[in-house]
């Protein structure tokens, strides 16, 4: 493979990547095993996880794992040891959303969307953490969190409650891991080029109605947010702790957010 990301090394490492199968967490473990680390990448997305296999070589696993099932979470890990020796860095970022007015929105979504992308978080940081105790030399665990837990997110606000969530969880992590050496931060995207997030970046309406919002004037793409794991995993952060790093665009600094899904016009049309 051809390196792409800088002078980053992370020779002798091992990154855990959740949500590495597609999108923004397959271009991070594509970064930190251009940057020499070897990988171990869990996802639910079986197609994802083989092709991502055959692109990256001998330095990456690729194992099916449910985020929410703390089983998987815990295999996923000892699969890591197991292969590799060691957890260093954990970027945690399975994550997805379907939008829907709150008055819409079902029991069943909402747990759903907390289950993921609160207690997925929750488990594989935790579970993370534990093996970098056991090893006694520290480590780096970046949670994915979004630009959504920062400004009022029409038709999101299950998603938006449970990144949130994962913000708070971060700083608290970040505090209670202070003596093992373990730093815990979190990365914020705005809207990024992926597969999920297709259905706005590739509706011109949709995506300028976005864009207005974000002074650098651009979609984001998934080599921005692998570009920071990669420094936020570094020597070069190691005074960063417990902060959440927007890569938005400058959208969280502008505070306001499209009404990109026409909720508004959803409750009109209810009445």
């Amino acid at each position: 493979m051809n390196n792409n990301f800088g002078s980053f090394d992370f020779n002798g490492t091992t990154a855990v990547v959740t949500g590495g199968a597609s999108g923004m967490g397959r271009e991070v473990a594509v970064a930190f095993a251009e940057s020499g680390a070897n990988v171990v990448v869990g996802d639910i997305n079986e197609e994802g996880l083989s092709s991502l296999k055959t692109e990256i070589g001998d330095a990456c696993e690729a194992v099916y794992a449910d985020v929410t099932n703390v089983t998987h979470v815990n295999s996923l890990i000892d699969h890591a040891v197991k292969e590799f020796g060691s957890v260093d860095v954990g970027v945690n970022c399975a994550g997805a959303s379907v939008p829907a007015p709150i008055l819409e929105i079902s029991e069943e979504a909402w747990d759903k969307n907390l289950d993921l992308n609160l207690k997925g978080i929750f488990l594989a940081m935790k579970h993370e953490a534990i093996q970098m105790r056991a090893q006694g030399r520290g480590g780096v665990i970046i949670n994915i969190t979004s630009v959504t837990a920062s400004v009022s997110a029409l038709g999101l606000a299950h998603y938006a409650s449970a990144k949130a969530g994962a913000n708070h969880l971060t700083r608290i992590a970040a505090n209670e891991f202070r003596d093992l050496g373990i730093r815990v931060v979190g990365l914020a995207p705005g809207l990024i080029r992926t597969p999920l997030a297709e259905m706005v970046w590739s509706n011109p309406e949709l995506r300028d109605a976005y864009v207005e919002n974000v002074p650098c004037n651009r979609v984001g793409e998934v080599k921005d947010i692998a570009q920071t794991a990669l420094f936020l995993a570094s020597k070069g952060a190691d005074y960063i702790n417990g902060e959440i790093i927007h890569v938005d665009g400058g959208h969280k600094a502008n505070g306001a957010f499209a009404d990109q899904s026409n909720i508004r016009a959803q409750y009109l049309e209810t009445l």
